[in-house]
């Protein structure tokens, strides 16, 4: 059963949005992101996935070969 919020619930409620709202109004004067920023950003990410490209590769590989061997296993063993 749901209770209904009583007045000074909806107060505290009410008194904690304005102060969150105050805490982002803050934040926003020290931050600020550009769009070279993240153009930037997007650039490092690339590059790390590039750069551990063949480290991907390799995982994926050996998983896909345990994979085919125990199914191989499994039918010569006869089992499903």
């Amino acid at each position: 059963m749901v209770k209904s919020v009583d007045k000074r619930g909806r107060k505290r409620a009410k008194t904690l949005g304005k102060r969150i709202n105050e805490r982002l109004i803050m934040l926003g004067t020290f931050f600020t992101i550009s769009s070279d920023n993240v153009s930037t950003t997007i650039g490092y990410v690339g590059n790390i996935i590039s750069d551990t490209q063949p480290m991907w590769l390799l995982i994926v590989g050996v998983a896909l070969g345990l994979i085919v061997f125990e199914v191989i296993v499994n039918a010569i063993r006869g089992r499903h």
